[in-house]
């Protein structure tokens, strides 16, 4: 008989035996590898979700914050532009009632100026006229008139002038 059992019908018999007895520890190690490779990113997943909406909870809070933010630095800027407003008025009526003041006590000086000035006129112009009386009376020599008739000859002898 030549050989029915040649070499590599042995050879090939046995790699099935051992393949047979190997795939059950073999697959059981690869299940469970698998197993915990799945179970590990499934972790990873969940924790990722939870650090997304963790992400998510702190940008909403964070926007939050902000809009608060701009709602208050929009009151303080109206807050602000109020006060503003209301020193310029005030400042304005300051100004305006300082004028006033400034005018009237300017119109008062002038007036004084003015009533002294007409005084002061009024003094030389009166000095002048009693220098012309006594010198037209020197002239004259007539202290025998009257004083209606020296006004008259005065009056007249200015108009000549």
């Amino acid at each position: 008989m030549t050989h029915f059992f040649n070499e590599s019908l042995i050879l090939a018999i046995c790699f099935i035996a051992f393949a047979y007895i190997a795939y059950k520890p073999v697959k059981n190690a690869l299940l469970s590898a698998l197993d915990s490779k799945i179970s590990e990113i499934k972790t990873k997943l969940i924790e990722t979700d939870k650090l997304k909406n963790d992400a998510q909870q702190l940008l909403e809070k964070a926007q939050q914050e902000m809009d608060e933010f701009d709602k208050k630095k929009e009151e303080m800027m109206q807050n602000a532009k109020k006060s503003i407003e209301s020193s310029i008025l005030l400042k304005k009526k300051e100004m305006e009632l300082s004028l006033e003041r400034m005018e009237s006590s300017a119109n008062q000086n002038i007036k004084h100026e003015t009533e002294k000035a007409k005084a002061q006129m009024q003094k030389e112009f009166s000095q002048h006229i009693i220098q012309l009386v006594k010198d037209y009376m020197k002239e004259t020599n007539n202290n025998s008139l009257t004083d209606e008739e020296i006004l008259q000859n005065f009056i007249a002898e200015s108009n000549k002038k």
